[in-house]
């Protein structure tokens, strides 16, 4: 059980180490990041564990099941962590800092989340730190990529509108079994390849300086 739960917080312990060694990531910046991330767990879980499996079980037709992963997972969720996320400092801190403090943010969020589910019986950890933990990571990098254009005048809201439909999508296929599920994959592989590209598009338009 111990090896489990470390096992849990390991990637979370690596990826700040790695900021701050290399991103150059203040350490107080790095601990507001973590603050961030902790902040939407009680939230998120309550969502998670109570609400959902109530609408889950009212209707059982697909584009029901869509609309409430869109709604519920996505809208809700991804609006709660984006409200966490405006602690973090935005004046004067570079815009590769203001991802990674997104990336330590989510991570912290999919870690705590990896441990609740450890605790009440989900023993694939390994399979939940790959899919659900960095999903979170994505999309709370895309997030603080929209919270980032608020640090020069604009309100850039794309970074935040893709993360909530990755993350609809996400859940809406991870409820299935077999080849369908994959396509959750597919929703993760795009978070990923969003990031990079919202991420070039912020450090051209608007942080040319940085």
């Amino acid at each position: 059980m111990i090896f489990e739960l470390v096992l849990c917080v390991l990637p979370l312990a690596a990826l700040i180490v790695c900021c701050v060694a290399f991103n150059k990531m203040p350490v107080p910046f790095a601990l507001i990041a973590i603050g961030a991330g902790i902040l939407p767990v009680i939230p998120v879980m309550a969502l998670q564990l109570v609400v959902f499996p109530v609408f889950s079980s009212l209707d059982t037709r697909l584009e029901t099941r869509l609309l409430s992963a869109l709604i519920l997972n996505g809208l809700i969720e991804e609006a709660i962590k984006f409200l966490c996320l405006l602690i973090l400092p935005r004046k004067k801190t570079p815009l590769a800092t203001l991802l990674a403090g997104g990336a330590v943010a989510g991570l912290t969020l999919g870690a705590l989340e990896a441990v609740m589910y450890f605790v009440v019986g989900f023993e694939r950890v390994l399979l939940r730190l790959a899919t659900a933990a960095l999903l979170h990571t994505l999309c709370a990098m895309l997030s603080s990529l929209c919270i980032a254009s608020f640090a020069r005048g604009k309100k850039k809201s794309l970074p935040l509108a893709l993360a909530v439909v990755t993350h609809g999508v996400y859940n809406f296929f991870a409820g299935f079994t077999g080849i369908f599920w994959f396509f959750s994959i597919a929703a993760i592989l795009f978070a990923a390849i969003e990031c990079r590209i919202q991420y070039a598009h912020c450090k051209e338009n608007l942080f040319k300086s940085n």
